[in-house]
């Protein structure tokens, strides 16, 4: 049986737990200043600096919302080293 709903997008939120093994980073050479980013982020931890997105790092929840609505896949998330 199919899902109503597709998934938000296609990574999972890392856990409450381990969350600060995950981050999110933006790759600046990639942005084309859409700013889709900044509109979707509930958490307002992103910002335009010029021509640079920037990322408050502390009110950001790790919800992926940026990684998921960037046409250009400026955003990424990874795992810590």
């Amino acid at each position: 049986m199919a899902k109503p709903f597709p998934e938000p997008h296609p990574f999972p939120s890392p856990p409450a737990t381990t969350s600060s093994r995950w981050k999110v980073t933006t790759i600046h050479e990639r942005c084309i200043g859409c700013q889709a980013c900044l509109a979707r982020c509930p958490e307002a931890a992103l910002r335009l600096d010029g021509q640079t997105i920037s990322r408050d790092h502390e009110r950001c929840s790790l919800c992926l919302d940026c990684v998921e609505i960037c046409p250009v896949m400026a955003h990424e998330a990874l795992v810590r080293g």
